[in-house]
């Protein structure tokens, strides 16, 4: 039976009108002042995303900023109204209309919270969009004239409203739920969207409801319609209509059990009922009206409430009005008596801005130019056209113009530019398509070595239709020519890269002049013998190993043309030449007696043009001996030092003919695409003129994770304004890793390491703040939460070893006030952390030497031991295996663990066991990861879990994650086995500057009480560390290489 408190407490509670009154005054001097931060924290997030939505920057999404962008600006107002439609929350924090949903959505990374007012009930929501066609909810209920053990108190609406304004009230019941609203499918020019989800889908579910529901938009007027179940289909207009396929759609589950699926209950019993509505764009920016017919009868609500609710008419009311993209807020009148408030904020977690990381670098200062050779002095280089009076361009053009007209073919129709040529053939060319690959071989003949990349096409066709050659693919077939007449037979070939791997019956065939190699293609760096003809070939591109003969062309051609130089001048102060790599080359020719010396050189040279025509190099440069090695030094020293500056770890420098590489360890926070452009940038920067490949290998635990390499004129161009990332990316080759202890090909030793330390150790301090934050009981409140502040330093004590470590100071919250859980059927491995917070405000957070190891052909391990976390610690290991390019990884983990003091200092307490898990972890493409485990949690129960991650491009993660195990928590229930969250994953420089060694940080919206289905907490996972270099995420983040 209910019973009225005038007062709005219980009774037998006595109280004072000023002490009551001073409780108020500093509770809204409180909620005055956090609402006034969060306000202003939102005004400087939508001014930063304005900011960006105007310069609509590559690495958020361009064309989906575009669209919005247009879509407020004042030119297009009816779009820009009628987008306020159908965006908002209804009461429940589901995008809908007032009480129901609707089968619209809102962007993808969206994350909005709100608060709601409606007697009786003060609810508070969190709502998660990880897609366009995925919502997720999680809501919590106060129930005010419900006390916790289930009595019923009527109230007013005014003393409801002057509770929930002032903070005050009685004791009341608490609830939370889950929701899920999935759209099948968006709407359509006559199709309308269609949805379906489940409201209250876990636990006891109070408010348990199922539903399809469409919608349609005609003009300024969103139309929503459809079909309700449970609580939402309490009015029951009819039966079920599923239950002619089958009798269980006649039951509904009356008493689920807490915490778990309600299979029992989804989309059955008689509790169906129609629902619908209309939303109207008004001529105001931003301000909506609404009207809603509910399928729930609030005579029927849960709790036995509905006896004290009542409705004069079954319709409902309201408005919205959204001033700004963060804020918007709604009132209402639903069933002609109940007035109900919403207020949410929100922000777009894929367009969030970095306001902390490092900014964007300048481009090269004018388009076109490139930087200056700093070393190079001027009047000991010369160009061949400088020595020889000629200009080659004019050479080139009249060549080629004489060659198409000679082949009726139109010079008009044939475009040549720094990289790439192409040629319209018209249609009384004689040239059929058939022959198009002969009209190329002749093309690349006459175009100069700079140009890699050739399209035909006829006139009449469109340009997709257009025939690409390479030069690299036109070199194999002109190898397998040279290669037969000096082995008297055919001698198979395949070109792998710039590798080129031939077939050879015999030593006899491996044993080639060295002229024939010199007379290869520019486009070929090194040859790679094979024995046995057809066969050998058959396999994947060979690397050099046992039993293979491997010639470096640029050493042969070296050799070769050296001695025709020398044999021609003999001079004798020269003492040696030597030719640096292909294609547009540099000689430089050593000499002791100096620049005059040099200067003598090239004054012969000018007397002698036929020896320059047959060197077709690009320069001449002469140095004394030694100088060579010094001023490589000096640039390598340059490069690393570069490097540092710009937060990536250099491990290496090496400069080998006309290839240019480094070797990096830890770059950017989430960042690898940026790290990778960085490096090429400054790579190119310091590289010797006569480097035409750059290469990056990004390395961990002693092997290399990832090797690319590209052509210095594609950074070049894009640096400068004359090309773009995806035209470096064309050239770009990913070259298999190397190094670890089962590899074949060791990681070679680079020519120049970081100076000034006799360790290769590197020291990493900051400090960040530290959110940790769950719910605990229902009866505890909405939430629950600590704020600290972590010291942290990470020291790298040598390759692959190290030392990390955070000191923890307690700051503010409420985590001590979690009540116990009365009787426990698990080892309190979790649900003591109210004690833990208590007694923990000066702690060691973690400290852990770790070591990582490569072991080749994509298998990583790593050994740790030491504080994994606040509340265990021990010793154990990881093993992943990932191969390269694919979406699959297996990894595993065994840990012997010991719970520590309360404390949280360098003492243990007596429990201790052994965790482990088995994972398989997907990466489903466009930043989307599914993870499967199974194994033995820390209360030695055993179970499996799924987790769901959607990966932004600004690093940010949206996820959820549900495990189940074979011991359940007393206080869940028959259900108490399955534990389910959310979680949100974010680079810390979004918000913070200083976090050193600290890359990102998590949020996790869980129970803090549960002890079974518990997984070992660790700073960072291997797996997470390989996936952050994965060439597939290196790809996925191209358009923000040079960002």
């Amino acid at each position: 039976m209910a019973r009225t408190d005038e007062q709005g407490l219980v009774p037998g509670t006595a109280t004072c009108r000023g002490s009551r009154s001073a409780v108020a005054i500093a509770r809204w001097r409180q909620r005055a002042v956090f609402l006034l931060t969060v306000l202003l924290a939102f005004a400087v997030i939508d001014e930063a995303m304005a900011q960006q939505d105007a310069g609509i920057p590559a690495s958020t999404g361009g064309k989906t900023d575009a669209v919005q962008h247009s879509a407020r600006s004042p030119t297009s107002p009816d779009i820009g109204r009628i987008s306020e439609i159908g965006n908002a929350a209804d009461d429940f924090g589901t995008i809908g209309l007032l009480t129901m949903p609707s089968a619209r959505g809102a962007e993808q990374g969206t994350v909005e919270f709100g608060l709601v007012g409606r007697a009786p009930y003060r609810r508070s929501y969190l709502r998660l969009h990880p897609f366009d066609w995925l919502e997720v909810v999680y809501r919590y209920d106060d129930i005010t004239s419900l006390t916790p053990d289930g009595e019923v108190i009527a109230t007013t609406q005014s003393r409801f409203w002057q509770h929930l304004l002032g903070g005050t009230g009685h004791p009341s019941r608490k609830d939370r739920s889950f929701d899920i609203k999935v759209r099948l499918w968006d709407e359509g020019d006559i199709r309308p969207a269609f949805a379906f989800g489940l409201q209250d889908m876990f636990g006891r579910a109070a408010f348990g409801g199922e539903y399809f529901v469409l919608s349609k938009r005609f003009g300024d007027f969103d139309f929503t319609a459809g079909l309700g179940f449970g609580y939402l289909g309490s009015r029951r207009h009819f039966g079920n209509p599923f239950r002619g396929i089958s009798g269980r759609f006649r039951q509904r589950e009356l008493d689920p059990s807490p915490g778990g699926f309600n299979f029992g209950s989804y989309f059955q019993g008689n509790d169906v009922a129609l629902f619908g509505g209309v939303e109207w764009a008004s001529p105001i920016a931003g301000l909506t009206l609404l009207a809603e017919y509910s399928g729930a009868d609030p005579q029927r609500e849960p709790f036995g409430l509905g006896a004290e609710m009542d409705e004069r008419v079954p319709l409902n009311v309201g408005l919205r009005y959204r001033p700004s993209r963060w804020f918007d807020f709604a009132l209402g009148l639903e069933g002609g008596r109940y007035l109900s408030a919403r207020a949410s904020l929100r922000f777009n977690a894929l367009h969030l801005p970095r306001f902390f990381e490092d900014p964007p670098l300048d481009p090269y200062p004018k388009a076109g130019t490139v930087p200056r050779d700093e070393e190079a002095q001027e009047e000991d280089v010369r160009t061949p056209s400088d020595l020889l009076g000629e200009r080659r361009g004019a050479d080139v053009s009249g060549t080629l113009n004489a060659f198409l007209i000679a082949r009726s073919l139109d010079p008009s129709l044939m475009r040549v530019d720094a990289m790439e040529a192409s040629l319209m053939l018209t249609e009384k060319a004689p040239w059929p398509a058939e022959r198009w690959p002969e009209l190329a071989e002749a093309l690349f003949a006459r175009l100069p070595p700079s140009i890699d990349r050739l399209s035909l096409r006829r006139l009449d066709q469109p340009l997709s239709r257009a025939q690409i050659f390479l030069r690299r693919s036109m070199a194999q077939s002109e190898a397998a020519i040279i290669l037969s007449l000096t082995a008297d037979q055919e001698a198979p070939v395949r070109l792998c890269g710039r590798r080129l791997v031939v077939a050879a019956a015999d030593e006899r065939e491996q044993r080639l002049p060295v002229a024939a190699l010199a007379s290869l293609g520019q486009g070929i760096d090194e040859v790679i013998f094979v024995s046995g003809r057809r066969a050998g070939l058959a396999r994947a591109c060979p690397q050099a190993s046992a039993g293979r003969r491997h010639v470096a062309l640029d050493k042969e051609r070296a050799r070769f043309r050296a001695r025709a130089v020398l044999a021609t001048l003999s001079d004798p102060s020269v003492e040696g030449v030597t030719v640096r790599g292909t294609g547009l080359m540099e000689v430089l020719v050593a000499s002791t007696s100096g620049s005059a010396a040099g200067q003598r050189l090239l004054a012969r040279l000018r007397e002698r043009p036929e020896l320059l025509a047959r060197l077709k190099v690009a320069g001449v440069a002469t140095l004394p001996v030694g100088k060579v090695r010094e001023e490589e030094a000096e640039r390598a020293d340059r490069l690393m030092r570069s490097l540092k500056e710009m937060g990536i770890e250099p491990l290496g420098v090496s400069f080998t003919g006309d290839r240019a590489s480094v070797w990096i360890g830890e770059g950017l926070a989430d960042r690898p695409a940026r790290t990778l452009g960085r490096a090429l940038r400054m790579l190119d920067r310091e590289a010797p003129p006569r480097a035409v490949w750059l290469e990056v290998a990004g390395t961990l635990g002693g092997g290399e994770r990832w090797r690319v390499e590209v052509l210095r004129r594609d950074v070049r161009a894009a640096l400068a304004a004359r090309g773009s990332p995806e035209e470096v990316g064309l050239h770009a080759s990913w070259l298999p890793p190397r190094g670890g202890l089962l590899a074949r090909e060791a990681m070679p030793e680079p020519d120049y390491r970081p100076q000034g330390r006799a360790i290769p150790g590197r020291l990493q301090v900051g400090v960040a703040p530290v959110l940790i934050a769950g719910v605990g009981r229902a009866e505890d409140g909405l939430i629950h939460a600590d704020v600290d502040v972590d010291l942290i330093a990470r020291l790298r004590l040598a390759k692959g070893l190290v030392v990390q470590g955070a000191a923890r100071r307690y700051i503010l919250g409420n985590l001590d006030s979690l009540t116990p859980r009365p009787d426990r059927q698990l080892p309190a491995v979790r649900s003591d952390i109210a004690r833990y917070s208590r007694e923990g405000h000066n702690a060691i957070a973690d400290l852990t030497v770790s070591w990582d190891q490569a072991l080749g052909r994509g298998l990583y391990m790593r050994l740790s031991a030491g504080l994994f976390e606040p509340m265990f610690g021990g010793f154990g290991g990881e093993l992943v295996y990932h191969p390269r390019w694919s979406r699959w990884t297996l990894d595993g983990e065994l840990y012997w663990v010991k719970q520590r003091g309360f404390s949280q200092g360098l003492g243990f307490r007596d429990y201790s066991t052994v965790t482990g898990h088995l994972g398989v972890i997907y990466d489903a493409g466009s930043g989307l990861t599914v993870t499967g485990r199974a194994g033995r949690y820390l209360a030695g129960d055993w179970g499996a879990s799924l987790e769901v991650a959607q990966r932004f491009a600004n690093g940010i993660e949206l996820g959820g994650w549900l495990t189940a195990s074979s011991r359940a928590d007393r206080e869940f229930g028959r259900a108490g086995n399955l534990d389910k969250g959310l979680f949100v994953r974010m680079p810390i420089d979004i918000f913070w500057a200083w976090g050193g060694p600290r890359r990102r940080v998590e949020g996790r919206l869980r129970s803090l009480v549960r002890d079974s289905g518990q997984r070992l907490q660790l700073n960072e996972r291997l797996y997470e560390r390989l996936l952050a270099q994965d060439p597939s995420r290196i790809l996925g983040d191209w358009s923000d290489l040079f960002y």
